[in-house]
């Protein structure tokens, strides 16, 4: 039953995340900026869950990037290159 369940998912989640995937473009987005921009929508509230889901499947890459402090980086968000191609 698990098996069939993700693979309803995971044949749905291009459709059911087509909307977060035009809203990010070809920019890198920060999750607090991410999450204003669709907080009208009815996903926001899952957004997260949303997010580890597409890195899990590679449609969405994660950038780290060196912030002011060495111990510490900031996690930078990007539509996956084959997934804005198609």
């Amino acid at each position: 039953m698990l098996l069939a369940i993700d693979f309803t998912l995971s044949n749905k989640v291009t459709e059911a995340s087509e909307h977060l995937i035009s809203i990010m473009g070809d920019d890198a987005w920060k999750v607090d900026d991410l999450k204003e921009t669709v907080r009208d929508f009815d996903y926001h509230l899952d957004l997260a869950i949303l997010m580890a889901y597409l890195i899990e499947k590679k449609m969405i890459k994660v950038e780290e990037v060196q912030s002011k402090n060495p111990h510490v980086k900031h996690r930078y968000y990007r539509v996956n290159e084959q997934v804005r191609d198609k």
